[in-house]
């Protein structure tokens, strides 16, 4: 163990030893390099100024860095523009998809659901002539095609069919965006129709109608240059037709168009619209008059019919008259007249009117030879044997009512005097057709008929009530009138009641709950009719209540 010891402690002296003896050895240099490291900054503290030689570093960036700092932002920059390029182009195209689709679904939508259910029948039997007007108002004009008439083309059928939304539902696209710049169709309308347009737009005219106007003019030109156009009518114009000639077959479309076409500048009602649609109501009226097919008098009659109330609301009282006359004339031809006895008593409760023209007035007034407007002549007597058919004999009330209205039109004894004649004479007319309905079979057509006239029963005795209480307030009326002031209040109030009452029951016979019945519905040529007559047997109820009121204050 002590051998041990003393080997460690020696070498612990002799480790120590040799760390002395290096430290005595480094510290030399040390000082050497501490005193030379004094004696450079002595010099440099007293050498005098000179060029420097010591090596200059940049601290701007370099090319890289540079590029490096603006190239990044600005490829960020143009990706962002990129992604919101790419957003702007696909929500384009997914909204022009969108449209697209949109737009071609609501044509075909109209094409297979909507015209359709407007579209008539062609049933065996059209004894009452209800198939015969659901025809004339198609846009085909056959009904074998319940939308469009494939013949026209994707074109043709598109502007139809864009005619029908503007008509149906109030607006649409413009052609010029569908067609092309060049498709506006005003050609047609003439200059004063479309300087009227242009006014009628700022008089908030319904845009839909002629956005309509245009589209149908495009489908007209369509049809023409695939040869489907109406016969020249100049011919006619000019009396150059020989007695008996006749027309060939007139394709339908084109009759189809040109009505509808005709029907909208109506509707649209400005001045120059109207004056267009007459001439396209002309035309229409000399091929009907040519025409070789089927009974065509009921047809010419509503075509005159509405000549003279177009010519009246012009203003045009001449015309106006000649054209409603023919209309009646036309009817006693093919065996409708009106009777030579009307009456103006007032009605008691359900009962018809009683008593003559000159028990109401006395002596009979002796005309104003300087008024035009005269009583309508009774017609001649039809062939013996001819008997009107409903849609003709409804075809010359439609003219009465008409005639009546155009004479109330003036303020002259004379002229109300005529409206009221004429009056009486739809009023007996209508009842005479009611009695023949009575030992007719009863199907929904005859119903629906009877209560046309029945509702036309109660716009007559609306129009007289108004014309009597004209008549009272005229300064041309005879002293021999047989009623006071309370006589003359209180006759028109009595046909006022008796308006409402029929209006009453036709509405309690075509209503249900407010709407139309469902024994109505099946058929769409019925289920029009009778919806018209539901809608305008309400207005005259309103009308009736309204005027018996205001009389009643008096």
């Amino acid at each position: 163990m002590k051998p041990v010891l003393a080997r460690v402690a020696a070498a612990s002296r002799a480790s120590r030893a040799s760390r002395v003896s290096c430290a005595s050895t480094s510290a030399a240099p040390r000082a050497v390099h501490l005193t030379r490291t004094a004696h450079i900054l002595d010099l440099a503290k007293t050498a005098p100024a000179g060029p420097s030689f010591r090596r200059g570093y940049s601290t701007a960036p370099n090319q890289q860095q540079v590029l490096q700092s603006f190239g990044t932002p600005f490829a960020q920059f143009v990706y962002t523009l990129s992604r919101i390029a790419r957003i702007i182009t696909f929500s384009a195209v997914g909204v022009a998809t969108i449209g697209l689709v949109s737009f071609e679904a609501a044509h075909q939508y109209v094409e297979h659901i909507a015209m359709p259910a407007e579209a008539a029948s062609a049933p065996s039997n059209d004894e009452y002539g209800w198939n015969q007007l659901a025809l004339e108002e198609s846009w085909s004009g056959s009904p074998a095609h319940r939308g469009t008439d494939p013949r026209l083309g994707i074109k043709g059928r598109h502007a139809v069919r864009s005619a029908w939304m503007c008509v149906n539902w109030g607006g649409g696209i413009a052609p010029g965006v569908l067609f092309g710049g060049g498709a506006a169709g005003n050609a047609g309308l003439g200059r004063t129709a479309i300087t009227s347009m242009a006014s009628a737009k700022q008089l908030r005219v319904d845009d839909g109608m002629l956005l309509a106007m245009q589209y149908l003019n495009v489908a007209v030109k369509i049809a023409a240059s695939k040869g489907i156009k109406l016969p020249e009518t100049d011919a006619i114009r000019a009396g150059l037709v020989q007695p008996g000639q006749t027309l060939g077959n007139v394709d339908p479309l084109a009759l189809a168009l040109e009505a509808k076409l005709a029907a909208v500048k109506e509707r649209q009602g400005s001045k120059g619209a109207m004056e267009s649609a007459i001439g396209n109501y002309e035309k229409l009226y000399d091929i009907a008059s040519l025409a070789d097919h089927g009974d065509r008098s009921s047809r010419l009659v509503r075509l005159a019919t509405k000549l003279g109330d177009l010519h009246s609301a012009l203003g045009r009282n001449d015309d106006a008259q000649q054209w409603l006359q023919r209309a009646i004339a036309i009817a006693a031809a093919a065996g409708a007249h009106t009777p030579n006895s009307p009456t103006t008593a007032a009605p008691e409760a359900k009962d018809k009117p009683r008593s003559g023209l000159r028990g109401w007035f006395g002596s009979a007034p002796t005309p104003d030879s300087s008024t035009e407007a005269q009583p309508e002549p009774a017609p001649a007597a039809a062939a013996a044997g001819v008997v009107a058919t409903p849609v003709l004999t409804r075809s010359l009330i439609t003219a009465l009512v008409a005639s009546s209205a155009h004479y109330a039109r003036s303020a002259s004894g004379a002229s109300l005097q005529s409206a009221l004649q004429t009056q009486m004479s739809a009023l007996q007319l209508s009842t005479a057709e009611l009695e023949r309905l009575a030992s007719t079979p009863a199907t929904r057509d005859a119903e629906l008929h009877a209560l046309w006239i029945t509702h036309h029963q109660s716009i007559l005795e609306l129009h007289v009530a108004e014309t009597m209480y004209a008549i009272s307030k005229s300064g041309s009326l005879p002293r021999l009138l047989p009623f006071g002031k309370m006589d003359a209040k209180r006759q028109p109030i009595q046909w006022l009641v008796q308006a409402d009452e029929r209006a009453t029951g036709v509405v309690a016979a075509l209503s249900q709950e407010g709407e139309l019945a469902s024994r109505w519905k099946g058929e769409r040529q019925v289920e029009a009719a009778a919806a018209r007559v539901l809608r305008d047997a309400k207005r005259v109820k309103e009308t009736a209540n309204r005027s018996r009121t205001t009389l009643e204050a008096k």
